[in-house]
């Protein structure tokens, strides 16, 4: 089983939409570290690479987050599952990029 990463303030997050992934960077987090707020942040336009190598086709990483933190604080909760989620969608913490899958 993935080690769970606990979110930290100032540090990256993703939120994982099947194939794709979107960039956030975490804003706050409450006292019992089951809540935390983040915000996305825009990243390169240039793809740093290819990922998933064991995939018969390669997805785009984009990494270098270029700006600050922009738009509402989006709240994101530890389930009992003991995974990161918001309104269905699961988030990680500790990584800050943007993939893009356009084989769908």
């Amino acid at each position: 089983m993935t080690e769970i990463v606990a979110p930290e303030v100032g540090k990256g997050a993703i939120e994982v939409l099947y194939t794709d992934t979107i960039a956030y960077v975490v804003t706050r987090v409450s006292q019992s570290g089951k809540i935390c707020w983040v915000k996305r942040v825009k990243v390169s336009d240039t793809p740093d690479g290819v990922t998933n190598p064991g995939e018969p086709l390669p997805c785009n990483i984009y990494n270098g987050i270029l700006d600050q933190p922009y738009g509402d604080e989006i709240r994101v909760t530890l389930t009992k599952r003991n995974r990161w989620e918001r309104n269905g969608s699961r988030f990680v913490f500790g990584k800050s990029y943007r993939m893009v899958d356009y084989r769908f």
